[in-house]
């Protein structure tokens, strides 16, 4: 070795997932668990204490605005 400790040795692995036929795949995965993930993000910080979402009557209105219905 260089005595380099960052020197990167062999193909990326994005390279490998290419050269395997699977890097379409394992993006479309990476996609979809990161999209996954941020949706649980969202729902949890929707429920934090403190937070709450406005209730909602029967025709889709919120309670107490005034609206129809």
């Amino acid at each position: 070795m260089d005595g380099n400790p960052d020197l990167h040795l062999g193909a990326s692995f994005e390279r490998f997932l290419e050269e395997e036929g699977t890097l379409d795949a394992a993006d479309a995965l990476a996609v979809r668990r990161v999209a996954a993930w941020e949706a649980l993000q969202e729902a949890a910080r929707l429920k934090a204490p403190g937070r709450s979402r406005p209730q909602t009557g029967a025709a889709g209105d919120a309670v107490g605005t005034g609206g129809p219905g």
